[in-house]
C-alpha cells in the first residue's frame, strides 16, 4: 500500500514536468496524460482502503500537489488529505497549518475546506475533545503568526509580554508541534497489528510563558517558552484525569523578511530521509565500515504558519559555533596576546579583519581567478595570527578524558556528515550563527536552510 502511493505521488511529478514545464514530446505526453487519468480512476475509488499512515509519511508531497493542472488529480489530492487530517486531526494539523493563512488566496480556500470537512466528520464522532481542537486550532495558528509578525524596530528590545491565548479548549489538549509528537513509527512485519503509530506518552502544553524574549539577530525572531505537562491517564472519550508539570519546552517563533520558510521544512525532511538511509547502512553488511560510526543528522520540527512564517522546535543545550570560538581562549598564551582569546576573531565588525579577508583574500580570487594565491592570502592574513582556539574548549569543558574524547568524535563525525549532504544540496549561508554545538555532546546541529 506504501508503494502505491509513493508511485501515484512519482506520477504527479512527472506530469507537471510534461505539462507544466512542456517538454516537447509528443508521444510520452499522449501516454503519460492517459496513464495519469487511469491512476486518478484508480485512486479516486481505492484511497481509502490504502491506511491513512502510508499517506501521512508523504503528506509534504502531497500538500505541495494540491494545486494542480490536472483537475482530477487535484480532487484526488484533496481528499486523500482530508482523510488523514480526519483521521489523524492532532498530528495532521500542524503540516497543513500553513494553508489557512497564506498568501495564495486558492490555497487559502482549500485549507478552510479542509479543515471545515474535518471538523464535520469529527463533529459526527464520539471524541468531540478533537472536534473542538480543530475548531480551536484556526485561533492558535492566528496567535503564532501575530507574535512572529510583531515589529521589534528598537534593538534596545529583548523581550515582550504577550497576552494568554484562550480558545474553545484547553491549550493542553493540543499536540505540540515539536519532532517527537509529530514522527509517525510505521509498524515492521512482526508488529504489522500494531496500533502505536504515535508516541502514547506526548508531554502537552500547559502555558505559554508570559514573557517573550526577542533574539539578537537581523530577523529578530522570538523565543515562546511554554510549560509542559504529562497527561497521566484520560478516560474513554478523551478527557484528562490529572496532570503534573515536568518542566519547558521552547519555539522560535519567526517570520522571514525575503525568504520561504517552506525550505526549511523541506530540506528537514530531506535530512530524516538521508538519516533513515544512514542507519540503514549502518546495520547492513555492506555498510560494515560505518558499523559503530552511528552517523546521523541532528533534526528538528519546522511548522510552517505560511510562506513566512511558522515556528522551530528549539534545540535544547546548544551555543552557535561563533559563541563557543568568542568564549575559548588559550590559556598557554599570554594574558595580553591577541592569540589568547577568541573574541576578537569572532566579532564581524572588526574592521582590520574584515579588510583582510574581503579586500585582499576574495579580491585575488574573484578579480584573478588565482585560488592558490587567495588561499596562501588567507593563511598568511587570518590564519597565522589567529591561531584555531575551538579545541581548548573542548578541554575546558569536558575535564574527563574519555568525555573529552567521546565529544571530539561526535563533534568530527557530525561535521562531516553536515559537511556531505551540504555539499550534495548545495547548503549555502552557513556562517558561525547558523552552526550549532550540542554543549552536552559536542555534536554539530545546523539551523536556517532558507538560503
Amino acid at each position: 500500500m506504501l508503494q502505491v502511493s509513493q508511485l501515484y505521488y512519482s506520477m504527479l511529478t512527472r506530469y507537471n514536468e510534461f505539462v507544466v514545464l512542456k517538454i516537447p514530446s509528443a508521444l510520452p505526453l499522449v501516454s503519460l496524460i492517459a496513464n495519469q487519468d487511469e491512476a486518478n480512476a484508480f485512486m479516486a475509488k481505492k484511497f481509502k482502503q490504502i491506511p491513512a499512515q502510508a499517506f501521512y509519511t508523504a503528506m509534504a508531497q502531497l500538500i505541495s500537489r494540491i494545486i494542480h493542472d490536472d483537475k482530477e488529480t487535484a480532487l484526488v489530492v484533496r481528499g486523500i488529505l482530508r482523510r488523514v487530517l480526519t483521521k489523524f486531526p492532532a498530528q495532521a494539523m500542524w503540516p497543513l497549518a500553513w494553508l489557512r493563512q497564506s498568501r495564495d488566496t486558492e490555497r487559502l480556500k482549500i485549507g478552510d475546506a479542509l479543515f471545515y470537512d474535518a471538523e464535520r466528520g469529527l463533529m459526527k464522532g464520539p471524541n468531540q475533545t478533537l472536534f473542538k481542537v480543530l475548531v480551536a486550532s484556526k485561533s492558535l495558528f492566528k496567535f503564532f503568526q501575530d507574535l512572529a509578525k510583531y515589529p521589534i524596530k528598537d534593538h534596545s528590545i529583548h523581550a515582550i509580554n504577550i497576552k494568554p491565548w484562550k480558545g474553545e479548549v484547553e491549550l493542553s489538549e493540543f499536540i505540540p508541534p515539536i519532532q517527537g509528537a509529530l514522527s509517525i513509527s510505521m509498524p515492521s512485519q512482526e508488529n504489522a497489528r500494531s496500533r502505536d503509530l504515535f508516541p502514547r506518552q506526548v508531554p502537552r502544553m500547559r502555558a505559554f510563558h508570559p514573557k517573550v524574549t526577542v533574539m539578537g539577530s537581523k530577523a529578530r525572531p522570538k523565543k515562546l517558552r511554554a510549560v509542559v505537562i504529562t497527561v497521566e491517564s484520560r478516560d474513554r472519550l478523551g478527557s484528562s484525569k490529572t496532570t503534573n508539570d515536568i518542566g519547558e519546552i521552547h519555539f522560535l517563533v519567526k517570520q522571514e523578511a525575503k525568504g520561504d520558510l517552506r525550505k526549511d521544512a523541506r530540506v528537514q525532511d530531506l535530512n530524516n530521509v538521508i538519516n533513515r538511509l544512514m542507519s540503514s547502512s549502518n546495520s547492513s553488511q555492506k555498510g560494515s565500515r560505518n558499523r559503530g560510526r552511528h552517523l546521523h543528522l541532528r533534526t528538528f520540527a519546522v511548522t510552517c504558519l505560511s510562506e513566512e512564517t511558522g515556528l522551530l522546535e528549539w534545540v535544547p543545550k546548544t551555543e552557535s559555533l561563533r559563541s563557543l570560538v568568542c568564549n575559548s581562549y588559550n590559556p598557554q598564551a599570554s594574558p595580553f596576546s591577541s592569540k589568547r582569546r577568541g573574541r576578537r576573531l569572532a566579532n564581524f565588525g572588526d574592521p582590520m579583519l574584515r579588510n583582510n579577508f574581503e579586500k585582499k583574500c576574495q579580491e585575488m580570487y574573484f578579480k584573478t581567478g588565482n585560488l592558490t594565491r587567495a588561499a596562501a592570502l588567507f593563511e598568511q592574513l587570518c590564519l597565522k595570527p589567529y591561531p584555531p582556539l575551538l579545541y581548548w574548549w573542548f578541554v575546558q569543558k569536558y575535564h574527563d578524558p574519555h568525555a573529552w574524547y567521546e565529544a571530539r568524535t561526535r563533534f568530527t563525525l557530525s561535521a562531516a556528515a553536515w559537511s556531505a549532504v551540504g555539499h550534495v544540496i548545495g547548503l549555502g549561508d552557513r556562517h558561525s550563527d547558523n552552526i550549532l554545538v550540542d554543549t552536552s555532546t559536542g555534536e554539530c546541529v545546523h539551523v536556517d536552510f532558507d538560503w
